[in-house]
């Protein structure tokens, strides 16, 4: 067994042993046993493997250094999460509803001071959950936090970018082309769609124009809770507030 101390700016996250370490270095995979010869390696973000023969420790890191010598290795990273945080028990439990997609959101149902945090579960989950052919989504953040947003989740394995409070087609042409940038940088070539979220009773009146401002926009939706309080009134069953917005949208198509 090899002694492991894995540290990050925050805490010590492992401190114990391990029959081997797996963990993605600059020129390749890692697997780090006892005997090991010396060496320092720059490890690319991604997981770090504890295996022994009961279990197996996973934590995704954004990379860092590892120290290795014959009897030790050190691992040190800027921020890491653990795997079992993801619960892919919960993300994958609306595949007994036969969805066609699975929303994971960064905007409304996130605090801002756990933005960071929702972004690294949203990525990895992304990463390595198996989605078992459901489609995936996010609804990123409006404004400069959304731009952010999607640095994390347009590298990974995403179909849909759902735009909340879209009020111009030029806040869809600004997306789109952080989008195609990132794709760039990343090497991908898949396509990524867009679903505006109108919000507000400006974004209603623009709905044509935004419709308009992307290809690769699939459809639009109305976030009523945030439209109806736009307008300084209560949501009804009837719906009578929203049906001119709803026919607006309806004309698109």
């Amino acid at each position: 067994m090899i002694n492991i101390s894995f540290i990050s700016q925050e805490k010590t996250l492992f401190e114990g042993q391990a029959e081997m370490v797996v963990m993605d270095g600059q020129e390749g995979q890692l697997g780090i046993v006892k005997g090991h010869s010396p060496l320092l390696a720059i490890l690319k973000p991604g997981p770090v493997r504890m295996i022994t023969a009961e279990k197996e420790e996973v934590f995704f890191t954004e990379g860092g250094f590892a120290e290795v010598q014959p009897e030790n290795i050190t691992i040190l990273v800027d921020s890491a999460q653990r795997a079992d945080d993801l619960d892919e028990v919960k993300i994958l439990k609306a595949k007994n509803y036969l969805p066609d997609c699975i929303i994971l959101d960064l905007e409304d149902s996130v605090p801002l001071m756990e933005k960071e945090r929702a972004r690294v579960i949203v990525r990895n989950a992304l990463r390595v959950v198996d989605f078992q052919g459901i489609e995936r989504m996010v609804r990123i953040n409006s404004s400069d936090i959304g731009l952010k947003d999607l640095e994390y989740i347009i590298p990974q394995n995403v179909h849909v970018i759902l735009v909340p409070k879209v009020e111009s087609a030029d806040q869809i042409k600004r997306i789109e082309h952080k989008i195609n940038e990132i794709k760039v940088k990343y090497n991908r070539e898949n396509n990524i769609f867009i679903i505006p979220i109108i919000d507000t009773a400006l974004g209603v009146l623009n709905a044509l124009n935004i419709a308009e401002s992307s290809p690769n926009i699939i459809g639009i939706t109305i976030g009523l809770e945030d439209y109806t309080s736009d307008l300084g009134v209560k949501r009804t069953e009837a719906g009578n507030e929203s049906f001119f917005a709803r026919s607006m949208i309806c004309l698109l198509y």
